[in-house]
């Protein structure tokens, strides 16, 4: 499918396949698409997220941006062999910590990062990053926790609950769509 048809079915809804079936990352992708679709792009749409079963590892956080991508974009490959062209849009998202070495000495922070897939591209997206007190960091297996999922993880801990995994979802997803869809038939076409 070309990007073209891509947004003549849209008129009829959308069905997006989710990699895994995370609750905060399954709201969070649908209200991005929302977003995007409704405030971007100025279609009024249904969509619907559909969870896909993919084997996600251990559950501790990826201590790199690589890491975390690559298992993204391994897990949208195995929901491709899963559910074929069924969907149009496939997005696997999850958190994990990236350092930087400064000169007052390493700092690690926390991320959300999405990759959305179409038969036509891939968009990849991020939502805006914490860093983790040293105190956090020091604690034994910290960054395997991660928070819970009552309370919304580690970003919720970190934020007194201003923060949590849908939205940062969200915000990775959308960044991912606006990446994937810029200068398409139905995308935004504005910018530098």
């Amino acid at each position: 499918m070309d990007d073209k048809q891509f947004w003549r079915d849209l008129q009829k809804g959308l069905a997006v396949a989710v990699a895994g079936a995370t609750p905060a990352h399954l709201l969070g992708v649908r209200d991005a698409v929302l977003r995007y679709l409704h405030h971007v792009v100025g279609l009024k749409t249904s969509v619907a997220v559909v969870p896909q079963p993919v084997d996600t590892g251990s559950r501790g956080l990826a201590v790199s941006e690589v890491e975390v991508v690559e298992a993204l974009r391994s897990r949208l490959q195995e929901v491709e062999l899963q559910v074929g062209e069924e969907y149009a849009l496939l997005v696997a998202a999850e958190g994990g910590v990236h350092s930087l070495d400064l000169d007052l000495g390493p700092k690690s922070f926390v991320t959300s990062w999405a990759v959305v897939r179409t038969s036509f591209g891939e968009g990849l997206g991020s939502s805006g990053s914490i860093e983790l007190p040293a105190e956090v960091m020091m604690r034994s297996g910290a960054l395997g926790r991660g928070g819970t999922r009552r309370s919304g993880g580690m970003l919720s801990s970190l934020t007194g609950g201003q923060e949590n995994r849908r939205r940062a979802t969200a915000t990775a997803t959308f960044h991912a769509l606006c990446a994937l869809f810029y200068g398409t038939a139905g995308g935004p076409r504005s910018g530098p």
